[in-house]
């Protein structure tokens, strides 16, 4: 749903570049709010997860100190940043045609989403060589092994 939010307020560059425009604004609100609902997901599956505890347990914890919470703290910089200078621009008037230089601080909020998605892409790359000798049975957690299994059954079955 928060996702769908931020693709409708995907506008092309120009818009951007706009102070006036609230496209920065929802985007950042969007992006936002669906990491909050990450968040609150994997807290629901530390506290209600069936299965094999230990690992469930330390899948959630992990992600929650190490990817989760960071992640939000700097969405939410960037909105409230947002919300700033929006605020600012409309107070001001601030248009296209006062913005100064390559880039200035309207330009901010986009800069820490474009890093945060950096910082994501990055995370995900160095977890497969930082985790290399540790034993997985006791941190992963497997996402639909019976529904795989069953579908492949299934699909043999057919032929």
């Amino acid at each position: 749903m928060f996702v769908a939010m931020a693709i409708f307020n995907i506008t092309p560059f120009q818009d951007y570049y706009d102070p006036l425009n609230a496209n920065i604004f929802i985007y950042t609100l969007a992006m936002m709010l669906e990491q909050m609902m990450q968040l609150g997901l994997t807290v629901e599956l530390f506290f209600k997860g069936l299965g094999d505890e230990v690992p469930i347990k330390n899948h959630s914890l992990h992600e929650i100190k190490c990817r989760k919470l960071p992640i939000l703290a700097m969405y939410i910089v960037a909105f409230i940043i947002a919300t700033i200078t929006y605020v600012q621009a409309k107070k001001h008037s601030i248009g296209i045609a006062d913005r100064g230089g390559v880039w200035d601080i309207f330009d901010l909020p986009m800069t820490i989403t474009a890093v945060i998605y950096l910082l994501e892409l990055l995370y995900q790359f160095s977890w497969y060589f930082r985790h290399k000798n540790m034993d997985v049975r006791t941190y992963f957690v497997p996402v639909n092994v019976g529904k795989r299994r069953c579908f492949c059954i299934a699909n043999c079955e057919e032929l």
